[in-house]
């Protein structure tokens, strides 16, 4: 496997960890006592991160499939 695969799936387990702390805090009472502009902020990041994370997540499936030899979505 390449050092960028692998630096990849290294960069993904990290962000889901984060993720997945964010996740939890957001459903604890500590969240709900924030004002409401931080915890729109939060929410907002939680989406962007999970977007991200979704994009890790097909650019590594892409280049593994390179690596075998196969082809990336349409064809690439």
């Amino acid at each position: 496997m390449s050092d960028f695969l692998d630096r990849l799936k290294v960069e993904h387990d990290e962000l889901e960890e984060k993720v997945a702390k964010l996740d939890a805090f957001i459903g604890t009472e500590k969240f709900d006592t924030l004002p409401p502009y931080m915890q729109g902020l939060l929410v907002a990041q939680q989406g962007a991160m999970t977007t991200y994370l979704t994009l890790l997540v097909l650019r590594i499936n892409c280049l593994a499939a390179q690596e075998l030899g196969e082809h990336g979505p349409a064809g690439d």
